[in-house]
């Protein structure tokens, strides 16, 4: 296979176009999930979920913080480090249930706990996230076509700088600086 992709590509002089899902995955993991904050907020955020997915004592205070609070019955998601959507969910479910998690915290024996700019982060990522994952799911279609790829890397170019603040001219300009 990989010999007759060659074979076209040297006939046809035809340029290889890479797996724009794939390119996308690898920049949230170079990026949002290299940031030390981000990285020790989600091991906080997968500690917790862990210790109530092992726990069957915390999960019942779980359950009566959720109604207690009158919040969704829905169980907290682990995550698979691999992969970057899962992480997306279970910060989700977490957020989802944050009043209930917070309320129980007191009561059981977690060793982690998450701050209160740690819970602001996990927005933010979150945030930052459902974009990717809705331009996954868009290049994903079997409709898509290279030509969605420049108007889609545009759009999260634009909103991670104004994400951030500032534009890739101004970074370099203070990294030079």
């Amino acid at each position: 296979m990989s010999v007759a992709i060659r074979e076209i590509q040297e006939t046809y002089n035809v340029v290889p176009v890479k797996c724009l899902a794939h390119s996308l995955q690898l920049v949230i993991k170079a990026r949002l999930f290299k940031d030390d904050k981000v990285k020790e907020m989600i091991t906080k955020a997968r500690s917790i979920i862990g210790h109530f997915s092992h726990s069957t004592s915390s999960n019942k205070v779980l359950k009566e913080m959720q109604d207690t609070h009158n919040i969704a019955n829905h169980v907290l998601i682990q995550d698979i480090s691999t992969r970057w959507d899962s992480t997306l969910q279970a910060l989700r479910r977490l957020l989802e249930q944050r009043v209930a998690v917070q309320a129980c915290l007191p009561r059981i024996t977690c060793k982690a706990e998450l701050t209160t700019e740690e819970w602001i982060m996990m927005e933010k990522v979150v945030n930052i996230l459902r974009y990717f994952e809705e331009a996954t799911k868009s290049i994903s279609k079997s409709t898509a076509t290279l030509s969605d790829a420049i108007p889609l890397i545009n759009s999260l170019r634009k909103l991670l700088e104004n994400m951030r603040g500032s534009s890739p001219r101004e970074e370099e300009n203070i990294s030079q600086n």
